[in-house]
């Protein structure tokens, strides 16, 4: 009894640890949220007097991944949600690139109910984004999933030029060794730390848990969270 409280504490502690870290890399430059969505918020109302509805739809894309990240709760979310935070982060990307994107998901409303961490999604798409646009458009990023009675998954894929060889040894040797508890090696993409990422999976799923880093054989990167456990909607 004493052991699995021990274990309890710990897991609670690195958990917490983990998710302040996303938070911090997630809101490197973050201001008082009152006054960035007041501040929105002011500028939403000027646009919509002047009939600029573009720009009304990027305040409130805007608004709603910083009400996103800035929460403290670090419970874990609906994938819905996520999926949800992501989309908004691909349209404020799409009013600056916009047909030369293309965002397609295709996630089945079962799974679509299941608790994951927060912020797990949206960093491997924006990362997708980052490396995906250096080849002629449309950059397409797509978001699918794969379902059975013992595991699901959750597929990133796009259609960029992938990673190169040694970056992606890397990457994968360092994904071995992570430990959530006690081995954690510091390894960011675009502000967010892959490792971290994983290790609240594991946090979350313990060893039920696996991510796939890889190029995918028609071209462009391809990432995959297995968790070999049956679909629940529990928030556990």
């Amino acid at each position: 009894m004493r052991l699995r409280l021990q274990e309890s504490l710990e897991q609670t502690v690195a958990s917490r640890a983990h998710e302040l870290e996303a938070q911090n890399f997630a809101l490197q430059f973050q201001m008082n949220p009152h006054f960035l969505y007041n501040t929105i918020t002011n500028i939403s109302i000027l646009a919509e007097e002047a009939d600029q509805m573009t720009i009304v739809a990027f305040c409130q894309d805007l608004s709603s991944m910083l009400r996103y990240i800035s929460s403290h709760d670090t419970s874990p979310v609906r994938l819905a949600e996520e999926l949800e935070h992501t989309t908004n982060y691909i349209n404020l990307m799409k009013l600056r690139y916009e047909d030369n994107i293309e965002f397609h998901v295709d996630i089945p409303k079962q799974l679509q109910i299941i608790y994951i961490p927060k912020l797990i999604i949206q960093p491997f798409v924006e990362n997708a984004f980052k490396y995906g646009i250096h080849v002629n458009p449309p950059w397409i990023i797509s978001i699918t999933s794969q379902v059975d009675n013992h595991r699901w998954k959750l597929i990133i894929r796009d259609n960029g030029q992938g990673f190169q060889k040694n970056h992606l040894q890397q990457l994968k040797h360092l994904i071995a060794i992570t430990d959530p508890y006690h081995r954690i090696p510091n390894l960011k993409i675009n502000g967010m730390g892959l490792i971290n990422v994983y290790a609240r999976l594991k946090l979350l799923y313990n060893n039920h848990c696996t991510l796939d880093i890889d190029n995918h054989p028609a071209g462009g990167a391809v990432i995959t969270i297995i968790v070999n456990k049956e679909v629940s909607t529990d928030n556990a």
